[in-house]
This record gives C-alpha cells, structure tokens and sequence, in this order.
C-alpha cells in the first residue's frame, strides 16, 4: 500500500525506469563525458580491487603482430561478469588483462595469418582489449557479418562459445 502512495505522488509520466531510494525517485540519464579525445588510449587497471582503479591512459607506440596474431583498430568492447570479477580482484588465478570480447578492423596481419584480411572488420575474442589498438589472435576472431553493428558483434563472442560448450557434442 505504502509502495503504491509514494507511486502516485511521482510525476514520472515521460520515465521508461523509475528506482525509489528513500522516498526519492531515480530515473538513468546520459551525459556526455568530461574527458577529451587526445590519440590513442587504453584503460589502464593499475592494482585490482576496486572499479575505481581504472585509469584512461594514453596509449604506446603500436606493436607489429607476432605470427598467428593481428592488429586491430577497436570499435566496440564487450564486458562480461568475468571481467567484473577480474578488476575486482575476485576472480580465482590470474586472468590476465580484462577485457576480451570485441569487435573491430584488421589493420596489419602477423606471419601465418591467412584467414583474415586487412580493412576487414571482425569480431571475436583479443585479450586485452580496453583500447584504442590491440593485437588479438586471428583464430579467436571471424568476419563480422555486415548487418551487424560493431555494438552487436562485441557481444556475441561469450555467447558464442557459452553455445558451442552447451551444444557442441549434441
């Protein structure tokens, strides 16, 4: 009953989501960022622990791809629980660096690399993915179909695999 006083009280008439916090309405809203774009950068996670930890850095000189890898020019990232667990700190061993889902354009091909292309645009899994240039392994990453948006490729990888796993010896 009390729930449905305080409901009415709101003038929430233009509101998808309305959280009620101590007799307070909250409603989600954008806002564009204080940072500016200056180059290249990554999201640098100085010590796990905390969400707070992560930094936006600027990024290096890029490094040519290793045999069997290519440079990317990221588009979009996918975070998942994992990656939550891992700045955190709370994820068991080590999982290297957060970040792995995403989706992007082939810039420079490594030795061996024959299944990609450059200016191609894929998706898959490059660790390490929180910045602007990041090298992924070719046979984690697949030709994003061209009626797929960026956003929608980089969160398709975890499913992918979650699928794979669950139906694969069906």
């Amino acid at each position: 009953v009390e729930l449905v006083d305080n409901l009415s009280k709101l003038s929430v008439e233009d509101e998808d989501e309305v959280a009620l916090r101590s007799e307070a309405s909250k409603s989600a809203r954008l806002a564009r960022s204080q940072l500016k774009f200056v180059g290249p950068s990554r999201l640098n996670m100085a010590a796990r622990g905390a969400l707070s930890n992560l930094r936006l850095v600027a990024q290096g000189k890029r490094q040519t791809p290793i045999p069997g890898f290519v440079q990317l020019r990221i588009r979009a990232i996918g975070l998942n629980f994992r990656d939550v667990l891992n700045v955190m700190g709370l994820y068991p061993g080590d999982p290297g660096p957060p970040g792995a889902d995403c989706a992007g354009t082939v810039l420079e091909l490594g030795d061996r690399v024959d299944t990609l292309r450059v200016a191609e645009d894929v998706f898959g899994e490059s660790p390490g993915c929180l910045s602007t240039y990041n090298n992924g392994p070719a046979a984690l990453l697949a030709t994003k179909p061209p009626n797929w948006s960026f956003e929608e490729a980089c969160a398709m990888p975890v499913i992918f695999v979650t699928v794979e796993e669950a139906l694969g010896d069906l």
